[in-house]
């Protein structure tokens, strides 16, 4: 896909390591992160590609601003 960059060794909200599928746009990068084993989505991230601005000014290009945590598992019935 054109403009999707891999970085290995990302981390989420929880801690857990994983791949992340990014996109670079206005100065923000976001990454799902993929965990290398099943496959499975556990979190995203937002990193500063440049300087903040906004919301983020006085963080540097390489701040991740943003993240998050995904876990799913597997039940025997719904929750009620």
């Amino acid at each position: 896909m054109p403009g999707l960059d891999v970085t290995s060794d990302v981390v989420n909200l929880d801690g857990r390591r994983g791949v992340g599928l990014g996109m670079t746009r206005g100065g923000t990068r976001l990454e799902l992160v993929i965990d290398p084993a099943g496959g499975r989505l556990i979190g995203q991230r937002l990193v500063l590609t440049e300087p903040g601005t906004g919301m983020w000014a006085g963080l540097p290009a390489g701040t991740v601003a943003e993240y998050s945590a995904v876990t799913t598992s597997v039940v025997q019935q719904p929750a009620a």
